[in-house]
């Protein structure tokens, strides 16, 4: 992706899928010298392989981080947001009760979101709202919600036992597309022009999918 893809837009969102299943991701553009509030959540959509009978096999990078941006510059995550310049994140669930959400933690600026455990295995889809409330740099208050959508990508059910005894044939594995980059944000002077970075790589990686497209 790179800095060309904006045009006039303030985020592009890239989505790859493979095999039915797909993954998507937003890239933030910043300016300096701006005041708007922009919140990067790192992992919007999150896949989950799982049984046929919906038991979840992996929790792997399921949790997120996210980040917030006044302009061009990054407020810090304290766990109380009571500060100027500083932010909270607290995190509910819908339906709720069906998954333990990955616990809160500071890493430099950033929130980081662990990874998430215990899903209901009769529940397939669950949103997680994180809502992120603090004071923006001149001790104004602010709270905004940002989204994650935890959903199960089943195997297929067993197949039905054969003429003469013989066993049918094993369901598909689950499938499932997980994209990652290393910079969600583009930032640009104040004029609009040399962005930083200027271009980042997006992975797609698929599981147990035959054919993939991005």
């Amino acid at each position: 992706l790179s800095s060309g893809n904006f045009g006039s837009n303030n985020s592009v969102t890239v989505t790859a899928g493979a095999g039915g299943i797909s993954d998507s991701i937003t890239v933030v553009r910043l300016a300096e010298g701006t005041d708007g509030l922009t919140i990067v959540n790192t992992n919007q959509a999150h896949v989950f392989p799982a049984s046929s009978t919906g038991v979840v096999s992996s929790y792997t990078d399921s949790g997120t981080t996210i980040k917030v941006f006044e302009g061009a510059t990054q407020l810090d995550f304290d766990g109380s947001g009571g500060t100027s310049g500083h932010f909270n994140v607290t995190a509910t669930q819908s339906p709720s009760s069906t998954i333990t959400i990955g616990s809160i933690n500071e890493s430099g600026d950033n929130a980081v979101v662990a990874n998430h455990s215990a899903m209901d295995n009769g529940t397939d889809s669950v949103i997680i709202t994180y809502t992120i409330s603090g004071k923006r740099l001149n001790g104004e208050a602010f709270s905004i919600t940002s989204v994650q959508t935890i959903t199960k990508s089943k195997a297929g059910v067993q197949g039905v036992q054969g003429v003469e005894g013989n066993d049918g044939a094993a369901g598909a594995g689950a499938r499932a597309v997980n994209l990652t980059t290393a910079t969600q944000a583009f930032t640009y002077n104040a004029a609009g022009s040399s962005p930083s970075p200027s271009n980042t790589t997006i992975t797609a990686t698929a599981i147990n999918t035959g054919s993939n497209s991005v």
